[in-house]
């Protein structure tokens, strides 16, 4: 019994410390009065011009946010909160940062975008449990050879920087998970990426990318790749080699077909690919089985190929604004298909396939010189929005006593 009421009075101190640990001040006048048992202090958008000395008198701080102010420097002396797990000063004026910053041992996660950093401190590569950090939207022309120290590293963002190429020493992080360099000069990937085995997501849109090297195929655990708005006019045959490739993004590129590998992307769960030239897709396009939502909008496509109606676990499909005609015979076999967004095209007729489309709930057909529907169509007893052209009004009240609770609508 007497060890009993000895582990209460323990268990209601833990409880208080870690209550305690959970509290966010916002006020740094509240925060001073307890300095002690401040471990998150907050000052996001408090409209600070510069870093606050006091803040240093909390020794045991773990969160410091100074998000959205407009602070030009931080002073050396940040170097002495040996506590401090995650620190966010993006949105400031900070044009450089302090050497100090290397003496924060325990930091975790740094967010420094949307500053006018040109560089950093090679102390930085002292921060050996740093996992996450953040340059974004800066002015760092290039990064140097010692952030490939950064060995617990996961996730690195520079994207919207004057970056024109990455240092070597980017391969020695391994594990490095989300790399992300969208928006900036490349004219190429640099061969060191392809280097980085345990990339899971990478950005690459709004570059100046003209090809896609062989190497794209070693990134084995790559699950995101984002290449649009760039010059590409093809992708390589080693893209099928991206097995765990869930997502995929290649819209506004000059890009006409896609490789036959492209149907071994086993995993692939979402495609987006959104004004570009491309005509057809090839027959393997079938065998992306886990494909659930395809965007291919504003492209040129004349033809679907016949192994359409494989995709299995298709569940939202845009060909809106496409060069389409018909559809193949197969598209009725998309059983878990849900949204179909196919006005503005040329088609002239649908197949009576259509009518086994069990799950559908949306079609957008507007925009099309259809003169009439197969009689199939009043089968969809899931469909509740139906957009039609006008002159199609007598083939709409049909759909409409067979399909009550379908709301139909005429015109664009």
């Amino acid at each position: 019994m007497k060890k009993t009421f000895l582990l209460i009075p323990l268990l209601v101190l833990s409880y208080s410390l870690f209550a305690q640990k959970d509290k966010c001040y916002t006020n740094l006048k509240e925060a001073l009065q307890s300095a002690d048992l401040v471990y998150h202090l907050d000052l996001a958008k408090k409209g600070l011009d510069t870093f606050p000395d006091t803040i240093l008198l909390f020794k045991n701080l773990e969160i410091l946010n100074l998000y959205g102010n407009q602070i030009s420097s931080i002073p050396e002396t940040i170097g002495t909160l040996k506590a401090l797990k995650k620190l966010q000063l993006s949105k400031n004026q900070l044009s450089a940062v302090p050497e100090s910053l290397g003496q924060l041992k325990k930091l975790e996660t740094c967010y420094l975008d949307h500053n006018k950093l040109t560089t950093l401190p090679e102390s930085v590569c002292q921060l050996k449990q740093l996992k996450s950090l953040s340059l974004s939207n800066n002015q760092i022309k290039t990064l140097p050879a010692y952030i490939g120290q950064l060995q617990a590293l996961e996730t690195l963002s520079v994207q919207l920087n004057p970056l024109a190429s990455i240092p070597e020493s980017i391969t020695k992080l391994k594990n490095l998970k989300e790399l992300y360099l969208c928006c900036n000069q490349f004219t190429a990937v640099p061969e060191s990426v392809w280097k980085i085995k345990t990339l899971e997501s990478l950005l690459l849109f709004r570059n100046q990318l003209t090809s896609l090297s062989e190497s794209v195929g070693q990134l084995e655990q790559l699950q995101k790749l984002m290449i649009d708005e760039n010059q590409l006019t093809a992708l390589p045959e080693s893209i099928g080699k991206l097995k765990a490739l869930k997502e995929l993004s290649l819209g506004h590129n000059p890009i006409t077909q896609l490789p036959k590998s492209f149907g071994a992307l086993s995993n692939l769960e979402i495609l987006t690919i959104h004004h570009t030239p491309l005509r057809t897709l090839p027959e393997t396009f079938g065998q992306l089985n886990k494909l659930q939502t395809l965007g291919m909008r504003h492209n040129k496509l004349r033809r679907l190929p016949e192994s359409f109606g494989q995709l299995k676990a298709l569940e939202i499909c845009y060909l809106n604004h496409n060069k389409l005609t018909t559809l193949p015979k197969s598209f009725g076999d998309l059983g878990n298909l849900r949204y179909l967004l196919i006005e503005d095209n040329r088609l002239v007729s649908l197949p009576e396939s259509i009518g086994n489309l069990k799950s559908i709930e949306r079609i957008d057909l507007h925009a099309n010189p259809l003169k009439t529907l197969p009689s199939s169509f009043q089968q969809l007893k899931t469909l509740s929005s139906l957009s039609l052209d006008e002159g199609l009004e007598e083939i709409g009240w049909k759909i409409y006593y067979a399909l009550p609770h379908c709301h139909i609508t005429y015109g664009h």
